[in-house]
């Protein structure tokens, strides 16, 4: 399954977007995965956040969000077995085993639960855990504007700028969660799985009791607003792609670059007018006689033109760029169908 050409995605997949842009872990989010295990394998993909370009889409003050972080030594032991863990449902046996096992080490309790592992490499880990010294060393604590990555994509979604679908609360099929719906929302992860979704503001937890504390929670289960989609349209527009970005780091760099005073002009970049044909028609969509600012292949052309007299300060002949036109169209046309049949 390619979760990141769905049309829809999910919470836990929009955050991974919108604070990595990595397609692959997009991908691996669109599998219900929890958090941790997230950002795991962001790390183990030595993937940086895009805060900065956050901060300034956003115009939030990094200086209202200064939060005191601590890092807890790990050994590779730990990292993997860590990740491990975040990969598995939050009910599944192996998992509630390993857990058990490693709080009650060096009991009779403890080694039983190990050997009732089923799964071979998670057992493996665990006991490479325990085999270990325990890793030394100071917590390392640092200052660290944290982005609040769940109010702005609320932000977003009250503003309209992100549109999603959901299961709201006695209604029995599912439908467009409006603006003034989310009002009365807010994201959050859940307590007990570990997962991010949608909750009413100011319900508390019905699921615990006084025998077993725990599980009370301000955010159980699943959230109060069931199986909530955003449009991956809306979200490549707010959050775009990095190679959008690099792409348009090189415009202004030949738009600074200096003129030359006579002789040839230079030659087109059209590696770069490739890029932006896919782009329009990824924006746009297919040629619709109903949509009369994209009704034939002129309109690209026209477009295309505009964009090379922004970027190179002139425009390629009509010949040479519509002769180029159609091999780009049928590339696109190629990857759409693609597409379509690996989210099928």
């Amino acid at each position: 399954m390619n979760g990141f050409k769905e049309p829809q995605w999910s919470i836990a997949q929009l955050r991974a977007w919108a604070l990595w842009r990595d397609q692959e872990l997009v991908n691996f989010a669109a599998a219900g995965r929890s958090w941790e295990a997230i950002r795991d394998r962001a790390r183990k993909s030595s993937l940086n956040q895009k805060t900065e370009e956050l901060w300034t889409a956003s115009g939030l003050d990094p200086k209202r969000y200064v939060q005191l972080t601590t890092e807890f030594p790990r050994s590779p032991d730990r990292v993997a077995l860590d990740f491990k863990m975040g990969t598995l449902p939050f009910l599944n046996l192996d998992r509630a085993r390993a857990r058990y096992a490693l709080k009650e080490h060096g009991s009779e309790n403890g080694r039983s639960a190990l050997n009732q592992i089923v799964a071979s490499d998670l057992r493996r880990l665990v006991d490479a855990v325990l085999s270990s010294a325990e890793v030394h060393g100071p917590f390392q604590q640092k200052t660290v504007s944290l982005f609040p990555i769940n109010q702005y994509i609320l932000r977003l979604l009250r503003s309209g700028d992100l549109t999603a679908t959901g299961w709201l609360p006695d209604e029995p099929l599912a439908r467009k969660v409006l603006p003034a719906d989310w009002a009365g929302l807010e994201i959050a992860r859940s307590h007990d799985t570990n997962r991010f979704g949608v909750w009413r503001l100011g319900v508390q937890s019905r699921s615990g009791n006084g025998r077993r504390p725990w599980l009370t929670a301000q955010h159980p289960g699943g959230g109060d607003l069931e199986n909530v989609q955003v449009q991956r349209e809306g979200i490549l527009k707010v959050f775009r792609p990095i190679e959008l970005t690099t792409r348009e780091s090189d415009q202004d760099r030949l738009r600074s670059a200096p003129r030359s005073k006579g002789g040839r002009p230079p030659g087109f970049d059209w590696n770069m007018i490739r890029s932006e044909t896919f782009r329009l028609m990824e924006y746009n969509d297919e040629f619709s006689p109903d949509d009369p600012k994209w009704n034939a292949q002129a309109r690209l052309e026209t477009a295309l033109q505009e964009f090379c007299s922004k970027t190179f300060h002139r425009e390629p002949s009509a010949s040479s760029l519509r002769k180029r036109i159609s091999g780009w169209l049928s590339e696109w046309r190629n990857q759409k169908t693609r597409g379509q049949k690996l989210s099928s």
